[in-house]
């Protein structure tokens, strides 16, 4: 998804910008922020992370000694999938479009998750001229407007920057489609 971890970097690049203070938290990490579930057995219950940008990703990674076949597996309620996960595995998904959990595993092992993601008020943020929306509201009224008109396009033109297979394929070999 080169697209949309551009636009990532890009509202990162703005938060260092105004703040000198802010550093990445990996290099070369286009997400703000991280979570690490320690466990020693983490289980998810189904849930959306509604603070994160709405068509934006999550990397997902599971770590610790567990058996992938019988436990761990990710639900992904609204595409309908069960998906084994094995240690060391990192899946991408729209954690705040698509309701997620993971099985539990067994007794005695052991399953830790370690999840990036950037919230969705970083990026309002950074359409909003480095104001909140808040902000705008009162003292922008033409910028207001057009925040709240390019809402539905936004959202569009969020979803189409993901990546299909042939341009994941060109991209990786340095050609261009179409």
């Amino acid at each position: 998804m080169p697209d949309l971890m551009k636009e990532y970097t890009d509202v990162q690049a703005k938060m260092f910008a105004i703040d000198h203070a802010l550093c990445t938290l990996f290099p070369d990490s286009p997400f703000c922020s991280f979570t690490m579930n320690m466990g020693p057995q983490t289980v998810c219950l189904g849930h959306c992370d509604l603070w994160n940008l709405a068509y934006g990703t999550c990397p997902i990674g599971a770590l610790g000694p567990f058996n992938h076949r019988t436990g761990g597996h990710i639900i992904l309620h609204e595409p309908k999938l069960i998906i084994e996960f094995c240690r060391g595995d990192i899946m991408f998904i729209p954690s705040a479009a698509v309701t997620h959990e993971n099985v539990p595993i067994g007794d005695g092992e052991t399953r830790y998750l370690f999840t990036m993601y950037t919230a969705g008020g970083l990026f309002r943020y950074a359409w909003c001229g480095m104001r909140t929306v808040k902000e705008i509201r009162v003292n922008d009224e033409e910028l207001y407007e057009r925040y709240i008109v390019e809402g539905p396009g936004r959202w569009t033109h969020g979803w189409n920057k993901y990546s299909s297979i042939a341009e994941l394929i060109a991209h990786a070999s340095g050609r261009r489609l179409g």
